[in-house]
């Protein structure tokens, strides 16, 4: 048994990884077992070992049904029927009895391989440890071994049984043949509730008995169930059928290209999956030098995420003599155990690019090439995994200078549309990042936009802005402001002169620390009308209040009186939500934009022609396209946006009269 577990363990650490066979992980079992059994109780020759003069060693056979509930937890109902025997000598007695047992109980099986793992999954190889509770009748016998008399009044063949609880406790081995069949070598130990397995009172309290055996298990999947849908439509009585003799091979049973249901709908799955597996979001390069010292190297590991968080893992593989550092970095955990360089990280989701160096010392190594290898893999949010593996040679030499990495060789986070060519810089907009002398920098926002606009220096004129403004790029977008405060008193002064002086009522106050930007929760309202001048004179200006609106859809019925010189250009309209739909429907939400509005042009250009609505909750500008009242068919339509118009982070909303309820997971 001990060899046996150490053999798992070794498989575990070392190669679980290789599996042949996709093992069904909810998948249900059903099987049969048999074995043999050793009492122990009151009637029993020796203390530990079975007496095979008096056959102490007797055999029994079960069946068992169960439900995997994932890789680390199963539960499983066992029935078992055996028949136990033990003999015990006195000065003046030799005594023995048999029992004919019948056990039922329902046990909980727990993956010891997977216990503590947190990307648990099923493997060809397990251990499980059991533990269980049931019920056990029998009907037993004592009698005198020399004289065969009867020494107790329970005989054999009559309706008469005695019964207790029992509680099993065993140990589990499992090895997968393939995804439906599989072999267990286990051994239980059952205590009953009673003092009479044996006929006899008196001694141990509770009698037990030890099982060991095998089994082989058949695994299964219960299909939900499908309405029955004729493939063809169905020809009525006063109807004539035309057949296509063109296409008819005479030849040919028709009926043998005919599929069922059920293979479609497979067919189907399994297209679908291949297409979701194709589409990996991430995408790993590892770099490393052509040539390096042959001291000490730097290499870097750059993984690159579309929108989408995850974690996990790679194992680098290198010569003898090349150790690999510790990287001083929070998302990343390394560990090594023995010659096994293994790198654990997690993708946060304010950063689009995640970069890995890691130095390279090396110990004693001739000139010469040699490979590094990286393999591991990457899981998302809905546990879906993804492969990294890469390999790339370098040639050391003694010759070669100390090669860090180089900065124009540095993946980098995945930047802003670039400008048109036309692009006209503002002539006061600067390019560099400037910091205040104090720890902290507040800001005035004033634009934010995809791509640098060549209409930037007509939005500075027409707010007849004049001072210095600044870019910040991140995420994809270029976000101008104006101003450089080291004081939020200050800056709260400054925005108000820009709502109500410069008219840019969507203006917000931004916060630099250490170049990095944050947006504070704290920030004047709105409806202030007032602001200081230069002399710091009270000015009031004619405003109207402002006001949020739960939906803003952008396009009225109403005729423009405005002036034509003031007339803006014409834009796509939102979709007019009615507000008496008193039904809950589900939406697909395209984009999120914190404190300010998206372009409607822009969104339009990543849907086509599907109508947008705009919603505002919590400060938070929603956009969404589609109208649904089934969920399943608005999780159809959310597969076709994801992979169509390649957003793979837009998701399912519920929406109730015109209000933005939750997100549906």
């Amino acid at each position: 048994m001990l060899l046996v577990i150490l053999i798992g363990v070794t498989s575990h650490a070392y190669a679980q990884k290789k599996r042949k066979a996709k093992l069904n992980e909810n998948a249900w079992f059903i099987g049969a077992k048999g074995g043999a059994n050793v009492f122990f109780g009151d009637i029993k020759y020796f203390d530990y070992v079975p007496n095979f003069k008096y056959n102490e060693l007797t055999y029994g056979f079960g069946f068992n049904l169960g439900k995997q509930f994932s890789p680390k937890l199963s539960l499983k109902l066992d029935i078992n029927l055996s028949n136990l025997s033990g003999t015990k000598k006195s000065d003046a007695l030799l005594r023995t009895f048999d029992a004919k047992t019948q056990a039922a109980s329902l046990n909980l099986q727990i993956n010891l391989f997977e216990l503590f793992n947190n990307r648990a999954r099923l493997n060809k190889f397990s251990i499980w440890g059991e533990l269980g509770v049931g019920g056990m009748r029998w009907q037993s016998i004592l009698y005198n071994t020399n004289s065969l008399d009867t020494l107790n009044n329970i005989n054999w063949g009559t309706k008469k049984y005695e019964s207790s609880l029992m509680v099993p406790v065993g140990l589990y081995m499992r090895y997968y043949l393939n995804k439906n069949f599989s072999i267990d070598a286990h051994s239980s130990l059952s205590i009953a509730s009673s003092d009479l397995v044996d006929a006899k009172v008196g001694g141990i309290e509770f009698d037990y008995y030890w099982y060991t055996g095998i089994g082989i298990n058949y695994h299964f999947m219960v299909q939900s169930a499908i309405r029955n849908v004729p493939l063809v439509n169905r020809k009525k009585s006063n109807e004539l059928e035309l057949l296509d003799y063109m296409n008819l091979d005479p030849f040919q049973d028709p009926e043998v290209e005919r599929i069922t249901k059920k293979e479609i709908f497979q067919k189907e799955a399994e297209e679908s999956e291949k297409m979701v597996m194709s589409a990996n979001p991430y995408h790993v390069e590892f770099w490393v030098p052509s040539q390096a010292n042959n001291k000490k190297l730097q290499v870097l590991v750059s993984i690159k995420k579309r929108g989408i968080t995850g974690n996990g893992y790679f194992r680098m593989s290198l010569p003898s003599g090349f150790y690999p550092n510790a990287p001083q970095i929070k998302e990343v955990t390394y560990t090594r155990i023995g010659y096994n360089y293994d790198f654990d990280f997690y993708l946060p989701m304010n950063k689009d690019t995640l970069n890995i160096p890691i130095e390279i010392n090396i110990s004693e190594r001739e000139d010469g090439t040699y490979p590094f290898f990286i393999e591991g893999e990457v899981m998302n949010q809905e546990g879906r995994m993804f492969a990294i593996k890469n390999a790339q040679y370098v040639q050391i030499s003694s010759h070669t200078n100390y090669n860090e990495l180089p900065i124009d060789e540095k993946p980098v986070e995945i930047r802003a549309q670039k400008a048109d060519p036309n692009y006209i810089a503002p002539i006061n907009v600067t390019d560099i990042l400037e910091e205040s002398n104090g720890d902290k920098t507040y800001r005035i926002q004033i634009l934010a936009c995809r791509k640098p606009s060549n209409r930037v220096n007509e939005f500075l004129k027409k707010h007849k802005i004049e001072r210095k403004v600044y870019t910040y790029e991140s995420g994809g977008w270029w976000r101008y402001s104006i101003y450089n405060i080291s004081s939020i008193r200050e800056a709260e002064k400054a925005l108000l002169v820009v709502r109500n002086k410069h008219l840019i009522r969507e203006a917000f106050i931004v916060e630099f620390e250490n170049g990095e930007r944050f947006v504070p929760k704290k920030q004047p309202s709105r409806s202030i009308t007032t602001y200081e001048d230069e002399a710091g004179e009270t000015m009031y200006t004619k405003l109207a209040p402002y006001k949020k609106k739960s939906i803003r859809p952008l396009n009225t019925n109403k005729k423009n009186t405005t002036k034509k010189d003031n007339k803006e250009p014409e834009r796509p309209s939102f979709e007019v939500i009615s507000n008496n739909d008193n039904i809950s429907v589900y939406r697909i939400e395209i984009a999120v934009s914190p404190g300010y509005p998206i372009p409607l042009r822009q969104l339009q250009n990543w849907v086509a022609k599907e109508k947008i609505t705009e919603w505002t909750y919590r400060d938070d500008y929603r956009y969404t396209i589609g109208r649904f009242e089934n969920e399943q068919v608005a999780r159809a339509f959310l597969k076709y946006v994801r992979m169509q118009f390649a957003l793979p982070d837009a998701h399912l909303v519920e929406t109730k009269s015109g209000s933005w309820l939750k997100v549906v997971r």
